[in-house]
């Protein structure tokens, strides 16, 4: 009986997903100019890119900017590995179509849509907070992330940036982390006059151990910060997305990090994540993790006791008309950038909104929104995305209202 109901409603999310056919449009990489004189580089020493939609009519003078994600590096051999990837190399970037809040549609994105957008593509391996000098002339490994963001962010102001009425810095995941990192720089670059907000998806982590008791991702980012000497804190994400739930401290570089930060929290720690491979080493969580249906009752209890952690961490925060929070409880991976999870009729919906209305109505202010999905103790699959989860993964699309 309940595999026929998830068959059910997978038909029926199948089917929502065929009508919602959507339109995404391809946009150029764009090489930063004088990126190698800056010192602008990716891992493997070649130059920066981005990708930029001119804003069109009302929009012309509204600037979004999102900052490409891809995990990190936290060692000379990984680092290596992704030298010959994108996430390591302008080389080998190939134009990323913008979708999601990306989208220069209406009907997709209606409140962006006609803005300035920016997609700054993600190669340096620690969230655009490495600065180092030297180059290792054995390895020829660059750890450039803060420059990069430096002089995209140059790049853009002299594009017209600089008289922006609006802006709206957003990443997810490693780009998610980031944006928490550089929300206060971004804010810094703009006129007072400007509005200026910023949206971390897959980034907000609470600080816990592991599902064995231990801190086994602590040593992992202890690694990155010291290879890259990061310039900024480093952390994860928000919106609360994440299949392998993290914890995050934002750290890096102690001489650079906000003293409300280093006045609470070592420079030297920065993550926990619920079910790393360090802490799994004979992969008992593997299946589990990738889909949530071959999960033991065990694993489903620490499951919703970690997500009763993370709720309890968001309280602690208290509201503030400043703040919004699209906090669901689906089993998926960030959802600002996939016109499916960000306004779609299968999009997950607190407070009957999807994503992408409560981020437009929190950044113009036509309503606050701070909402947590308190009616599932158990992630929900919400959309079903085959490049996301695997083939046997089933669907069980959910909405509830916030609380």
């Amino acid at each position: 009986m309940v595999n026929a109901t998830l068959g059910q409603r997978l038909f029926i999310h199948v089917c929502l997903l065929i009508l919602w056919r959507t339109e995404s449009s391809s946009v150029d990489i764009t090489i930063v100019e004088d990126a190698l004189a800056k010192g602008a580089v990716c891992s493997d020493g070649s130059p920066s890119a981005y990708q930029y939609a001119k804003g069109v009519g009302e929009g012309i003078n509204n600037w979004l900017v999102h900052l490409e994600g891809g995990a990190w590096c936290e060692s000379v051999e990984r680092c290596t590995y992704r030298a010959g990837k994108h996430v390591g190399s302008s080389k080998y970037m190939t134009g990323l179509n913008f979708t999601g809040i990306l989208n220069n549609k209406k009907k997709f994105n209606p409140d962006f849509y006609n803005w300035n957008r920016i997609l700054v593509r993600y190669c340096d391996g620690s969230s655009f907070t490495g600065d180092v000098e030297e180059v290792d002339p054995a390895t020829m490994l660059h750890f450039r992330g803060a420059r990069i963001f430096r002089a995209v962010m140059e790049e853009l102001l002299a594009k017209g940036m600089e008289n922006a009425s609006n802006a709206l810095l957003t990443g997810c995941s490693a780009g998610g982390l980031a944006t928490i990192l550089h929300c206060d720089n971004f804010r810094n670059l703009l006129p007072s006059s400007t509005k200026v907000k910023c949206v971390s998806d897959a980034g907000y982590f609470i600080h816990a151990k592991d599902y064995a008791g231990g801190n086994s991702s602590a040593d992992f980012f202890q690694q990155v910060v010291e290879l890259h000497v990061l310039s900024q804190l480093t952390g994860l994400s928000f919106l609360i997305f994440n299949l392998i739930i993290s914890v995050t401290r934002l750290q890096g570089s102690a001489k650079n990090l906000p003293p409300w930060c280093t006045s609470i929290m070592k420079p030297s720690l920065i993550e926990n994540i619920m079910a790393p491979k360090r802490a799994d080493p004979c992969g008992s969580w593997k299946f589990c993790k990738f889909n949530i249906y071959k999960c033991s009752p065990a694993q489903a209890k620490t499951w919703q006791d970690f997500r009763r952690a993370i709720i309890r961490a968001l309280a602690a925060l208290g509201r503030s008309s400043s703040r919004g929070m699209f906090i669901n409880s689906c089993h998926t991976h960030c959802q600002t950038t996939l016109d499916s999870k960000w306004y779609g009729p299968a999009a997950s919906r607190l407070m009957n909104k999807t994503i992408g209305e409560a981020v437009g109505d929190w950044y113009y202010g036509r309503s606050g929104f701070q909402q947590i999905d308190h009616g599932h103790d158990w992630p929900q699959l919400c959309v079903f995305d085959p490049s996301e989860h695997p083939k046997d993964y089933l669907s069980c699309t959910h909405s509830s209202s916030g609380q």
